[in-house]
């Protein structure tokens, strides 16, 4: 069909508007502001650390720095410093960027960086990315002897995990709830997201645990929340509901109302 000036139909003049629209957005700032690039790059050569940390931070102010194809060579680059601050603006950055190359850096980092918080960076980094090819080193990461690395792994695990992970994950997660330190636990005890009876019963023996910290108190009742409840857990349950912290008393309440028949999710 051919149409005359007057008479060009709304969806192409639509698809033409998206399409010029699309071309003018994705143009790079660097191009229409040249010197900017020049600046940065300049920043990220110096001998000075805290310069090529502010060069990161100019662009990281760049309007979707994301998706400017200067950004990631860049930031890439950056993430090899000699500095660990500047290390750990990379792994921000990256993580932004989201895109494979830059996921394979965060893990390389996360595996192999001399510094312990750098690589805590990446391991939380890569739970917020849902890296399911991180899962390997992250269990590898639990059995690092600093605390802080282990919880941080737990964090990312759970955040990954599907239930199709059942077997490759339940001892890992057994040993952190069993870990001496409470925070690991918590990370632990955080979002699992399958039922297991050895799972279960590596919660049961820290729940019945006489003063246990509020904090991880409440995780436990939250990780057995829809498991059948035997009843040295309902008892310690049912003790709560009198609990001086509203909070533990609510959380009691509701771990009670879901006990159910196991397996159930």
């Amino acid at each position: 069909m051919i149409y005359s000036k007057k008479h060009i139909p709304l969806c192409i003049v639509i698809i033409v508007f998206i399409n010029t629209s699309c071309f003018f957005t994705t143009k790079s700032a660097f191009k229409k502001n040249p010197q900017l690039l020049y600046e940065i790059e300049a920043d990220l050569a110096s001998d000075n650390w805290s310069v090529r940390l502010s060069g990161l931070d100019k662009l990281s102010n760049v309007k979707e720095y994301q998706k400017l194809p200067e950004s990631e060579q860049l930031i890439l680059q950056a993430s090899f410093d000699e500095q660990a601050l500047v290390r750990v603006q990379t792994v921000y950055m990256l993580t932004e960027l989201n895109k494979p190359s830059a996921n394979s850096r965060i893990i390389t980092i996360a595996q192999e960086d001399v510094n312990d918080n750098v690589r805590w960076e990446a391991i939380i980094s890569l739970g917020i990315l849902k890296e399911r090819q991180a899962i390997p080193l992250l269990i590898e990461a639990t059995k690092s002897d600093d605390w802080l690395i282990r919880e941080a792994a737990y964090k990312s695990i759970n955040r990954i995990a599907l239930s199709s992970d059942q077997e490759q994950l339940r001892h890992v997660l057994v040993n952190g709830i069993l870990d001496p330190v409470n925070s690991v636990k918590r990370a632990a005890l955080y979002n699992i997201p399958f039922y297991d009876t050895d799972i279960y019963n590596a919660i049961k023996s820290v729940i019945i645990q006489s003063n246990l910290p509020e904090n991880l108190l409440i995780a436990c009742f939250n990780a057995v929340s829809g498991y059948t409840l035997d009843p040295i857990v309902k008892e310690v349950i049912i003790n709560n509901l009198a609990n001086r912290n509203p909070q533990i008393r609510i959380y009691a309440l509701r771990t009670l109302r879901q006990d159910s028949k196991y397996p159930k999710r």
